[in-house]
């Protein structure tokens, strides 16, 4: 009986001492200070979409064609689309492209988007020359004046080679966030014509017969920068 009362005794104080040890832990659980706080957002790229279209397919050809029955310039057309030569009245030996009297050609470019930041638009020549458009070999003087028959328009307006070159400089400006560039760009069109009566057969001859042909280049440069 005096055992049994011992071994009561001993588990009451083990449970005391349980009690003890573990009400701190109890009490930490459910009696302290908390505070929290949950931040989250979510971006996604801002928009650019921009195009730029540059078309040189109508600028030059091998062979060209009167597409208006003799009474003005022939215009680039392939010869693919013409085997039978009906209507070509200038055509390279070799399929390189060419010029001559009586011949013209154009090339465009355009702008679209509605990019989501501010842009800069920037037209210029695409070498470090710095020219648009080069002449090379054209040397026939006439007075001490370089006699150079092509001539040029930008969007129906006559251009001398110089003024061509120097057209676009701060022509477009910066551009505000969502500025729909298709209404604020109407497509561009340079063209070239050799007049077929340029009045001077003489210096048209003579660049026809030079041994190192002149030579006439376009290079063109359009891009579109997000600024800051």
């Amino acid at each position: 009986m005096k055992m049994k009362k011992n071994l009561v005794f001993r588990l009451g104080l083990l449970a005391l001492v349980l009690t003890l040890v573990t009400m701190p832990l109890v009490s930490g659980t459910y009696a302290k200070y908390v505070t929290s706080e949950v931040g989250t957002a979510q971006a996604r790229v801002a928009k650019w979409g921009v195009e730029i279209d540059v078309d040189v397919d109508d600028l030059f050809g091998a062979a060209y064609e009167d597409l208006d029955g003799g009474n003005g310039p022939a215009e680039w057309i392939a010869v693919d689309d013409n085997p039978d030569y009906a209507g070509i009245t200038v055509n390279a030996s070799t399929n390189t492209y060419v010029l001559a009297p009586g011949t013209k050609g154009s090339m465009t470019f355009d702008i679209n988007g509605q990019p989501e930041v501010a842009v800069s638009v920037k037209v210029e020549a695409g070498t470090e020359e710095g020219q648009i458009v080069t002449l090379t070999g054209w040397d026939y003087e006439i007075e001490e004046v370089t006699y150079t028959p092509v001539v040029f328009k930008v969007n129906n307006e006559s251009k001398t080679l110089a003024e061509l070159n120097s057209y676009f400089e701060d022509l477009y400006e910066d551009y505000d966030p969502n500025t729909n560039l298709s209404d604020e760009f109407d497509e561009v069109t340079i063209e070239w014509e050799w007049p077929f009566d340029s009045g001077n057969d003489v210096g048209d001859t003579y660049y026809g017969d030079k041994a190192e042909t002149p030579t006439i280049k376009f290079d063109l440069k359009v891009t579109v920068t997000q600024i800051d």
